[in-house]
């Protein structure tokens, strides 16, 4: 996992980490009798070195006369464990014989393992009460009778969602196995060739309509009709399920001919969450860890100074409900602070106390300056301003955003003064840089605009805030709504730096 941000993309960084390796192997050859440890930027060559077991073999017994064994079962960072007592040995001998510090930014361990000793749980996706079907791609086999011109309409309720058109003059429709797919084209930035939305407690049928036909002087002739339905539970994910994908079988049934026909067409589906959120906020109290609780291991996982945590530390926490009136879906959102641990960490819970996802502060020693990235490159996650603060939003499958921002343009108002008119402050504005680390991409946010709006859009998913109160008021669609609260909680929470 501390190998997955994208820096590790970046030949200008993979460069200086082979140079690490080398000297890395140099200090194995020198104290071979010792128990050293490797950072992350040259653990993944030495990884990468033994999937070439032949060379591997020939460069460890050209250096140590015998093949070097890595081994990553040693993981406990307990303090006076072997892994603490090999790596503060490696960072006294990094220094002593290179004159340089063994410590690297975006090199480090990060305070955590993969996801999944987190204790993150998938999002229910049994009880969708609003939302969007997408469809990725459409087939259709089995066509009946060959025709010059073939047209598939699809009906939600009583909308029209789209119609496929298709020239099969030059295709033999009726031949066993032949089908046609309607899917994005390459130059398509949507995952899905259409999508409509649905309400689950008014829900409807999908219709399919396929004509097929001769065309003569524009005039249609010799035309089949064919019909089918989907209901709206076909098309979203089966009760109980983890996954937001499906798949539906929709026969289709000629009409009005005396010999019945049929057809298939299978439709693949992905469905996004509507959610209209209310945030009802709670308040901070001091709150004493307890050793062996879970929200004490999260806290050590995401805190900088994890040296900090004793047994009598103490956080500041609060703790949030996040609810859709519509259908009464909420999520649980705990806010923890401690300046003595250098933590700020939101956490994200579903149903049933269910961990979904996990936002906190991450720095220098997770994310690289600009100086190490290659110069195409420097749109990467890096921090390399004092006053820069990130967050990593991460779930059950991994890393999933960063956001890096910081506070400019404030200014204490001005009293007048003899001959000098007053000035008024400014409380300033959020900078947010939001990689999606998915999709490898970079948006850039202010919050408040400069018109002083609040509205603005995440990935396509639009945020609304309106400030009443203690209750904030935001939209989002998407298929995993909470890693998008966290993305809402996380820009909030960059405002107090």
């Amino acid at each position: 996992m501390d190998v997955s941000l994208p820096h590790y993309t970046s030949a200008k960084f993979l460069s200086e980490a082979v140079k690490r390796y080398i000297q890395f192997l140099l200090l194995k050859q020198t104290y071979s009798d010792q128990f050293l440890t490797p950072c992350y930027d040259f653990d993944i060559v030495w990884h990468t070195h033994q999937v070439h077991p032949l060379n591997y073999l020939r460069d460890c017994t050209a250096i140590f006369g015998t093949l070097l064994k890595h081994d990553d079962t040693v993981n406990d960072r307990t303090k006076g464990s072997k892994l603490l007592k090999g790596e503060a040995l490696t960072k006294k001998l990094w220094a002593t014989h290179f004159d340089e510090p063994f410590w690297r930014r975006g090199c480090m361990f990060r305070g955590h393992n993969a996801p999944a000793f987190l204790g993150f749980e998938n999002q229910d996706l049994s009880n969708i009460a609003y939302g969007e079907v997408h469809v990725p791609s459409i087939a259709l086999k089995d066509i009946p009778v060959q025709r010059d011109q073939l047209r598939l309409k699809l009906v939600y309720g009583n909308k029209k969602v789209t119609t496929f058109n298709a020239d099969l003059s030059q295709k033999q429709v009726t031949k066993s196995g032949f089908s046609l797919v309607w899917q994005p084209t390459d130059a398509s930035t949507s995952a899905s060739i259409v999508k409509f939305p649905f309400e689950r407690k008014a829900s409807k049928d999908l219709l399919v309509e396929l004509e097929i036909f001769d065309k003569l002087f524009l005039q249609r002739k010799d035309v089949i009709r064919l019909v089918g339905k989907a209901s709206l539970d076909q098309l979203l994910p089966p009760m109980n399920s983890k996954s937001a994908h499906n798949t539906a079988e929709v026969c289709l049934r000629s009409k009005d001919i005396d010999k019945e026909m049929t057809a298939k067409v299978t439709v693949t589906t992905s469905v996004t969450l509507s959610r209209e959120l209310q945030l009802i906020a709670g308040d901070f109290m001091e709150h004493q860890l307890q050793s062996d609780s879970h929200l004490s291991y999260l806290c050590q996982c995401a805190s900088l100074n994890r040296s900090g945590l004793t047994p009598s530390t103490t956080i500041h926490i609060a703790t949030h409900s996040v609810v859709d009136t519509r259908d009464g879906a909420k999520y649980t959102v705990q806010v923890a602070h401690s300046a003595a641990l250098l933590l700020s960490m939101i956490l994200v819970y579903g149903r049933e106390q269910r961990l979904l996802a996990m936002a906190h502060l991450i720095g220098a020693d997770s994310l690289p300056s600009r100086d190490q990235l290659d110069n195409n490159l420097q749109f990467l996650p890096h921090i390399s301003n004092a006053d820069e603060r990130a967050f990593v939003i991460v779930n059950k499958d991994g890393d999933y955003a960063i956001l890096k921002g910081r506070w400019t343009g404030f200014s204490r108002k001005q009293p007048a003064s003899k001959g000098q008119k007053a000035k008024p402050g400014s409380a300033g504005r959020l900078l947010i840089d939001a990689f999606n680390l998915l999709k490898n991409t970079v948006q850039k946010i202010e919050v408040p605009t400069l018109e002083g709006s609040t509205l603005f859009v995440i990935g396509g998913k639009i945020l609304c805030f309106f400030v009443l109160s203690s209750v904030h008021h935001c939209g989002i669609g998407t298929r995993d709504s909470a890693r998008m609260v966290l993305v809402m909680f996380t820009l909030f929470l960059s405002r107090s730096f």
